[in-house]
Parts: structure tokens; C-alpha cells; sequence
């Protein structure tokens, strides 16, 4: 596996780093901090992916029962792994409860970038497209599409998929 230190540290510092803005304030006036996770995934390119995030909300609300609490936000997770990275950001619902995320879905951007042994996809090319994911008791389940839009070849469109585990903080 073969993974450029310089990437990983940079999605390292994209991801943890502070998060000043805050989408809501709550009743005592200070904002809703967004919330950290992490993760594994298998997916259809980049193969066995560790990946970490942050769900910044939008808004925040209570469910019918009064058990969660239910969060609108925007996803922004990256992932490295032995087949490549990729990174994705886009809107999401999550409930929350800590460590387990009890049910989400989400609709994201994803960005992948192959490196010398992808599985099913020609090496060290670029790919742009979308995936819609559903999460239940943190095990979540990702399908979409993604275009080549570089890297050697023709320009073809994949069906990409992945499953994992997140949980968050």
C-alpha cells in the first residue's frame, strides 16, 4: 500500500482542524459544536478505506420522542486507503447519539483519486461524481457514480458502492 505521506497529512490537517463557525445557536447562546467521526469502509475503488469527518450542523431539533437529537448538516469526510483516496462533502441527516449514530442518510460530492492498485478502475486517475448513502446503527451503505476526469484511458463513468462502520464524537 502505498500512501504519499504529504496526502495524509494533508486530509489529517483538513479534518481535525478548528472549526470556529457554527450553523445555530442553542438556548444558552452558545453555537452547536460540530460533531468528529471515523471510521472504516470497504468501497468499490479505493478498497479497504480508513476515514475520518465532520458533520457541521445546520440545524438542530429533537425527534417525536424526545430520544434524539436530529441534526441537518454538511458532511465533509476524507479516506485513504490501499486503492486510492477520496474525499466527499455534501448535505446530510444524522441522528445523534454518541458514540452510535442511530439512522442518517446523506447525498455527497465525491472526489477519488486512484493509486497503483484500484480495484476495478484504471490506476492513478482522478474521479468526480455523486453517491447517495443511508447509515443505521453506524453501519453505512454508499452507491453512486463517478466520472474519469483524469489520468490515462478513456473517460468512462463507474458505478461505485461502499460499506463501513462510523461512529462519532
Amino acid at each position: 500500500m502505498k500512501v504519499s505521506l504529504a496526502r495524509a497529512l494533508v486530509v489529517f490537517v483538513l479534518i481535525c482542524a478548528p472549526v470556529t463557525a457554527v450553523a445555530q445557536d442553542n438556548e444558552s447562546g452558545k453555537g452547536w459544536r460540530p460533531l468528529f467521526v471515523a471510521g472504516a469502509v470497504y468501497d468499490a475503488t479505493t478498497r479497504t478505506t480508513g476515514e475520518v469527518g465532520v458533520l457541521i450542523p445546520f440545524k438542530l431539533g429533537w425527534d417525536e420522542d424526545m430520544v434524539f437529537r436530529q441534526c441537518l448538516c454538511l458532511e465533509a469526510t476524507a479516506g485513504v486507503g490501499q486503492g486510492g483516496s477520496r474525499f466527499t462533502v455534501g448535505p446530510s441527516f444524522h441522528a445523534l447519539g454518541r458514540p452510535i449514530l442511530p439512522y442518517g442518510m446523506d447525498a455527497l460530492l465525491t472526489i477519488r483519486r486512484t493509486s497503483d492498485s484500484p480495484r476495478g478502475v484504471m490506476a492513478q486517475s482522478t474521479y468526480v461524481g455523486g453517491e447517495a448513502g443511508l447509515v443505521y446503527m453506524s453501519a453505512r451503505i454508499g452507491l453512486g457514480v463517478a466520472h474519469r476526469a483524469s489520468g490515462p484511458g478513456p473517460r468512462d463513468t463507474v458505478f461505485t458502492w461502499n460499506v463501513g462502520f462510523r461512529t462519532g464524537w
